[in-house]
């Protein structure tokens, strides 16, 4: 639903753009439905129907008709369409033989290679070798959809993070004093002026500068969405945006202005903290994959994260979630095997049309839509050592072929000779079985056993 008619000056978080900072509203203004009013309360007009909003439009796309699990190519299926064909080759060819040499024989013998053709591998391996590492991944917080998920991990050669909650921690902002020094007496006002405000800046602010004590100012506003002012006895402090503070923007401040009696003092500048090892995990994957960040924020910190991060990685800022669909179907028309990496409902449509959809989730609730798996943010410093077990884990799924293929090579030797009675050969073909099932679990649940 989107929603016109707001009554007052307010703010609110962009909840379908993935916008972080708070966005001013004033009367008349659209609001999306699931915004999340931080500010002043609002009176609000519905305009449109639930089935004509934004976020319907969007999941109307052709991304959400996408049926992944049809168009993936597993392994078994590259090799099953052989097996038979081949299997059944050798048994008509086996009775043709024997037909024409000792017809007793024959059809002991086109049995014998029916039966010890021991499909085991196709039918076992996966199931045990890539549902025992789901469920091993998920024990350490890495939920995948199914097994093909691994299948189309393993061909990923570009990965798009979204940044606001999925590289940085969208439940933590920092301060950092980028102008002059703060005298203890300007010190001693600033805290106790943004100790009365809730805003999130404000609480940043608080946290930024030194000092324990505080008072209660003689006079304090706050202003919806530009600042606040306060006053101690005949001394007033104003801190907020530039626009507040001097009328309009300016090029060279981009953060938080500090202003006393009056006149400059200082600034801020405020920025969303990286979580933790992010820094050196991109900086890993960006030497075996293509990394994209593609936001919805604006470009604030472009200059910072393009100092913390490989120069070769593109950041693509102020995107809507139609835009991010966009690049990701453009990538994919490259020839790209695309993950995206988000954390919520504004990244839908991109998770939904990349070849892999992973979200990072804060909480065990947290509403995913679209995705192919779930990272916990408590283990995605882990994600690059998960990404190679994944990419090694085809190499488990070998073993149990190779396996197979010795027993099916000595087997059908003996069952083309007419050595074998289908008896005997019903006997021995569960023992490939199990070996390939102890086999899939043992290299599994070991494989893991160097990440961390």
């Amino acid at each position: 639903m989107e929603f016109y008619g707001v009554s007052m000056h307010s703010s609110t978080t962009g909840f379908v753009t993935g916008e972080a900072d708070p966005i001013p509203k004033v009367s008349c203004d659209a609001l999306f439905a699931g915004g999340k009013v931080i500010e002043s309360p609002l009176r609000l007009t519905l305009s449109r129907k639930p089935d004509h909003s934004y976020l319907a439009s969007l999941w109307d796309e052709d991304a959400f008709r996408i049926d992944k699990e049809s168009k993936t190519q597993t392994l078994i299926a590259q090799i099953g369409k052989y097996f038979t064909t081949t299997i059944m080759s050798i048994a008509i060819l086996t009775l043709g033989y024997w037909l024409y040499t000792d017809q007793s024989l024959a059809f002991n013998a086109f049995t014998a290679v029916l039966i010890v053709a021991c499909p085991c591998a196709l039918a076992l391996a996966l199931p045990f070798s890539y549902g025992n590492i789901l469920r091993i991944l998920g024990k350490r917080s890495f939920y995948l959809k199914n097994v093909k998920v691994i299948d189309r991990i393993q061909l990923v050669n570009h990965i798009i993070f979204d940044k606001t909650g999925t590289i940085t921690d969208h439940k933590t902002m920092t301060a950092t004093l980028a102008g002059p020094n703060l005298s203890e007496h300007e010190s001693w006002m600033v805290k106790s002026a943004v100790f009365q405000s809730a805003h999130p800046l404000s609480k940043a602010i608080f946290h930024a500068v030194s000092g324990t004590y505080i008072e209660p100012p003689d006079f304090f506003e706050e202003i919806t969405g530009q600042g606040i002012q306060a006053r101690f006895g005949k001394e007033e402090v104003r801190v907020g945006s530039p626009a507040f503070i001097f009328g309009s923007e300016r090029d060279d401040i981009k953060g938080v202005v500090v202003e006393m009696n009056g006149k400059y003092i200082s600034w801020f500048q405020v920025s969303h903290q990286l979580r933790e090892g992010v820094v050196p995990l991109i900086q890993s994957l960006a030497e075996r994959y293509k990394i994209t960040i593609l936001t919805g924020d604006n470009d604030r910190e472009e200059a910072r994260f393009r100092s913390l991060l490989p120069a070769a990685i593109d950041m693509i800022f102020n995107q809507t979630p139609k835009n991010k669909l966009a690049y990701v179907q453009s990538c994919q028309a490259e020839g790209e095997t695309v993950m995206m990496v988000g954390d919520g409902l504004n990244d839908a449509g991109a998770l939904m049309q990349s070849d892999v959809g992973i979200v990072i989730s804060e909480e065990s609730n947290n509403f995913t839509p679209a995705c192919d798996a779930i990272l916990g943010a408590d283990v995605f410093s882990s994600f690059l050592s998960y990404l190679t077990y994944l990419r090694k884990a085809r190499g488990i799924i070998m073993g149990p072929f190779i396996l197979a293929f010795l027993y099916n090579v000595a087997g059908l030797y003996f069952a083309m000779q007419g050595a074998f009675s289908p008896v005997v050969a019903a006997i021995l073909m569960p023992l490939s079985s199990i070996t390939v099932m102890a086999y899939g679990l043992l290299a599994s649940t070991f494989g893991l056993r160097w990440m961390k």
